[in-house]
């Protein structure tokens, strides 16, 4: 990204699915001067912030931040990413990685326990 800018990333999901996590690779020499939102909307109007916190930016160096969303999502809603490099010296290239899947794993919704069990079992 170009010093002195910041871009709005918004991608229109097609299918209904559930966000599980999500990564942001901050590269070295950002030394905070990058800051990082994601927020999901949803067709009736909503919008949530899931990284960091609400109405909060993450602004790292040479890091990698791991998020969890852990939210279903339907089609139409959007994942929208904001990006602003405050830096008048540098250009930087942040990383950013949701993983969705077309449904909840079922193994996700048991305790970890009984998953534990269940490995054993036949």
């Amino acid at each position: 990204m170009a010093k002195l800018t910041g871009i709005v990333s918004r991608y229109v999901l097609k299918r209904d699915g559930w966000l599980k996590d999500g990564f942001i690779h901050f590269p070295g020499g950002c030394n905070a001067l990058v800051d990082v939102r994601v927020v999901i909307g949803y067709k009736g109007g909503e919008e949530v912030q899931v990284c960091p916190i609400e109405y909060q930016y993450v602004a790292l160096d040479d890091a990698n931040y791991y998020f969890d969303v852990d939210r279903d999502v339907r089609r139409d809603d959007y994942v929208q990413v904001v990006i602003n490099n405050h830096d008048s010296t540098w250009t930087h290239t942040i990383s950013v990685i949701l993983t969705w899947f077309a449904s909840r794993p079922v193994e996700e919704l048991r305790p970890k326990a009984e998953r534990v069990l269940a490995l054993g079992r036949d």
